[in-house]
């Protein structure tokens, strides 16, 4: 990895983390799988900095990737994984899990869900890889693409 620096998101933080969701999901959605997170508001990243745990990996003192795990139904689901598309390849993505794993764990999960479309051409299988398993199908929320559901052994 290039150094980068993994640290909890602040509010201040909020402006290039939008940044960066705009940048990193620009791929999927032209991949035909768009996401939220490729729109989302300065206001909207300021509501999960304080609301949720969100993450983020600096180079150089400049913010270029995010994750946030959001507690849902008392479980933990692990969301918004973004990384400069020139950064991309690095070990940030990889560092990010890592630290929202890594507190999952010491906050007593047993384990971490996250949601991922079935056909993506990639990302299941880089979850799959780090131990991520499929548990099923997720209720429909997207009308272009199905999504599935994988859980993590903590």
């Amino acid at each position: 990895m290039m150094g980068a620096m993994i640290r909890r998101a602040v509010r201040p933080d909020a402006e290039a983390v939008r940044g960066v969701y705009a940048d990193a999901y620009r791929e999927n959605r032209e991949l035909g799988f768009p996401g939220s997170a490729e729109t989302a508001t300065t206001a909207e990243v300021a509501e999960w900095i304080e609301r949720d745990s969100v993450w983020v990996a600096e180079v150089d003192h400049a913010v270029v990737g995010a994750v946030r795990v959001r507690v849902t139904d008392g479980a933990p689901v692990l969301g918004r994984l973004g990384v400069l598309s020139a950064m991309k390849g690095c070990g940030i993505g990889s560092a990010l899990m890592n630290a929202a794993e890594d507190e999952t764990r010491c906050g007593g999960y047993a384990g971490m869900l996250l949601t991922v479309a079935g056909e993506h051409p990639f990302l299941p299988r880089i979850y799959r890889a780090r131990g991520y398993v499929v548990i099923g199908p997720r209720s429909p929320q997207h009308p272009i693409y199905d999504e599935i559901v994988m859980r993590k052994e903590l």
